[in-house]
C-alpha cells in the first residue's frame, strides 16, 4: 500500500492541453455560418478559403508585416511633413511677391503724384521746410 502511495501525485507533471475552439468538432456547424466565418475572417483567425491560421506558426510573417506598415506609416508621416514645408516655402514665396508688388505700387503712386504737381502747379513739388537750428547759449563768465 504504502509503494503505491508514493508512485500516485496529485500535482500533473504535463500541463493540460489548451481548449481550442476552432478544432472543437461539435462547433464545426457553428463556424461554418456565413455571419461567424467573416467575423473570424475580420479577426484574422481564419484565412479567405476558410482554414484556420495558427498564430504561433505565422508570427515571423506577423512581425514583418507589422514592421512593413510602421515603415509605411513613417514614410508617410515624413511626406506629409516636406508637404507641408513645401506648402509652407510656397505660401512665403506668394506673400514676398504681394509684398513686392504693393511696394513697387505704393513707389509708383508716389511718384505720379509728385509729377502730378509739377504738372499742375509747373513747377517742383512743395518741400517741408527745415527747422531753424536754435541759437547755441552764450557761456556764463565766472
Amino acid at each position: 500500500l504504502k509503494a503505491r502511495e508514493e508512485g500516485f501525485s496529485v500535482t500533473p507533471h504535463i500541463p493540460p492541453p489548451r481548449y481550442q475552439a476552432l478544432h472543437d468538432k461539435s462547433l464545426r456547424t457553428y463556424f461554418e455560418s456565413r455571419v461567424v466565418r467573416k467575423q473570424l475572417y475580420d479577426a484574422g483567425l481564419i484565412d479567405c478559403e476558410g482554414r484556420i491560421l495558427c498564430a504561433d506558426k505565422y508570427k515571423g510573417k506577423i512581425q514583418i508585416i507589422e514592421q512593413e506598415f510602421a515603415q509605411a506609416e513613417r514614410q508617410a508621416a515624413l511626406e506629409a511633413q516636406a508637404d507641408d514645408l513645401d506648402r509652407h516655402r510656397f505660401e512665403m514665396m506668394k506673400l514676398q511677391r504681394l509684398l513686392l508688388m504693393e511696394r513697387d505700387d505704393r513707389y509708383r503712386r508716389t511718384r505720379g503724384d509728385t509729377y502730378l504737381k509739377k504738372e499742375m502747379l509747373g513747377r517742383p513739388a512743395v518741400q517741408t521746410p527745415k527747422p531753424k537750428p536754435k541759437p547755441k547759449p552764450k557761456p556764463k563768465p565766472k
